[in-house]
């Protein structure tokens, strides 16, 4: 006969307690930090569609607020300013830290935010997650895991596979540049505001 470890079932209790107090603990400080993380989406969307509304017209109000409802932020919006881009990207990064990096996308190498269809993928999904659970019923999360998710993770590997594998050096036009210092907040506020002059000049990389 094999011998077994048999805890004290006093200790055990003790135990398992201590586990779920842990547990629940956890648990609120997720969705206290996912709660934040939505109202931050809601704010920047809130925040594109007041700025679009101001340029349109007083005719087709149904319309409208149909667009409005659907609207969300604009990573390619040449109004787009530069608090509005380092909100962006800052949301982005919590998101992933908390949900995204669960699903396996990561924001690395740093260049990320130089690849405008990556962050317009990942504003796409985030968005698109809020919306799902805002819904009652579960059709839309399955869709977010198995169909959004999953494709906008493809795209977003597929774009910076490049970056990673030339070990964080960022690729343009042919040429390798050093972009191991590059603060993405800084990258932010460069492509609302200077995205016409190239990042290698802009931030003065070193050739790799």
């Amino acid at each position: 006969m094999s011998l077994r470890y048999s805890p004290d079932p006093g200790d055990l209790g003790k135990a398992l307690a201590a586990r779920l107090d842990k547990l629940e603990r956890a648990h609120a400080e997720t969705h206290t930090d996912v709660q934040a993380l939505g109202r931050g989406l809601n704010d920047l969307a809130s925040a594109v569609r007041s700025g679009s509304a101001t340029t349109g017209t007083t005719s087709g109000a149904a319309s409208q607020n149909e667009e409005e409802q659907a609207a969300q932020p604009d990573w390619f919006a040449r109004d787009l300013t530069a608090e509005l881009a380092c909100e962006m990207v800052t949301v982005l990064r919590a998101q992933t830290e908390v949900v995204l990096a669960h699903y396996g996308i990561e924001l690395a190498p740093p260049c990320w935010v130089l690849h405008p269809t990556v962050v317009a993928d990942l504003l796409a999904l985030v968005c698109e997650r809020q919306t799902a659970y805002a819904d009652e019923r579960p059709t839309r999360v399955s869709e977010w895991v198995n169909r959004w998710q999953p494709a906008a993770a493809e795209r977003v590997t597929t774009a910076l596979n490049p970056c990673r594998q030339d070990r964080a050096h960022h690729d343009r036009d042919g040429r390798l540049w050093d972009v191991g210092d590059l603060d993405p907040l800084s990258a932010a506020t460069w492509w609302a505001t200077d995205r016409n002059t190239p990042a290698p000049d802009a931030f003065a990389f070193a050739p790799a």
